[in-house]
């Protein structure tokens, strides 16, 4: 999945709402307060609600630039980007979010294809709002 949207926030205040979000996951799961210069290749225990877990590894982490992990669980790896371009002289930001899934089973692929199939416009409509409300909060505060 790849989503492409431009944003009316400059690509450092963007970034900062990104990390921002992943250093508050990592405190929560593992205690840890770490600064965005610690992220690359740090590797933390996720839980996502009842038996399931997974580990998730920062696998590139440039402030203004990208932020991608890799999650990996016992059906799944979970291969995510979020790559900022600058755009309008410095005051946009075009964001492309993208999003892998492999399976570790081929019979989980097949699963894995009906739930993109399924599920896959409401994930983006969410992930759309999700931008937009960061848009919003960023033109308030500034």
């Amino acid at each position: 999945m790849e989503i492409k949207q431009t944003l009316k926030l400059p690509p450092n205040a963007l970034y900062t709402k990104i990390i921002d979000s992943v250093l508050y996951d990592i405190q929560q799961q593992t205690g840890k307060k770490l600064n965005p210069n610690q992220l690359t290749n740090f590797s933390y225990r996720k839980g996502f609600g009842g038996q399931s877990s997974g580990r998730v590894t920062i696998t590139a982490n440039r402030p203004g630039e990208c932020y991608h992990y890799r999650t990996e669980t016992n059906r799944n790896q979970y291969l995510v980007g979020y790559d900022i371009q600058t755009v309008a002289a410095g005051q946009q930001s075009l964001l492309t979010y993208s999003e892998k899934v492999v399976a570790n089973r081929d019979g989980q692929q097949l699963n894995n294809w009906l739930s993109v199939a399924i599920l896959g416009f409401n994930r983006r409509r969410h992930f759309k709002k999700m931008l937009r409300a960061m848009e919003a909060e960023y033109q308030v505060a500034n």
